[in-house]
């Protein structure tokens, strides 16, 4: 009697063994990814963005180092600005806001430096030499 109830007892483990076999199977099948086709890219086309006034501004900023710092600091400190507050409001049709902000910063220190120039003058702590002449 001991024998058959091992008998049943291994045949009733083998069929359990095998169902869970299956099962895991069908659960591999189940899980396997399926292809999957891609989905075709379309790029938005971008209309350009506009950058004069940042690259205007960029450009007096860097001639104003080396030119009159008083005259063209000013005004690539206007540019800039002005560059700025379009790319805020419309950043879609604007750009060059780093342009503009270099364009800014280059106009401050230049103007900075114009006028201290001019201070220094008036003040006669800065004192031009007179260029001799032949005569």
């Amino acid at each position: 009697m001991a024998k058959i109830k091992k008998k049943k007892a291994k045949k009733k483990t083998k069929k359990i063994v095998a169902k869970k076999k299956v099962k895991k199977r069908t659960q591999k099948k189940a899980e396997a990814p399926k292809p999957v086709q891609p989905k075709p890219v379309h790029k938005p086309v971008l209309a350009r963005q506009k950058k004069g006034l940042a690259i205007a501004g960029l450009v007096v900023g860097i001639v104003s180092f080396i030119t009159s710092q008083i005259i063209l600091g000013p005004l690539a400190i206007i540019l800039s600005t002005i560059a700025l507050y379009k790319i805020k409001n419309d950043p879609a049709t604007y750009g060059g806001r780093g342009m503009a902000l270099a364009g800014l910063v280059c106009g401050i220190i230049t103007t900075i430096i114009g006028v201290i120039i001019v201070i220094l003058l008036v003040t006669g702590f800065l004192v031009i030499p007179k260029v001799m002449s032949l005569a």
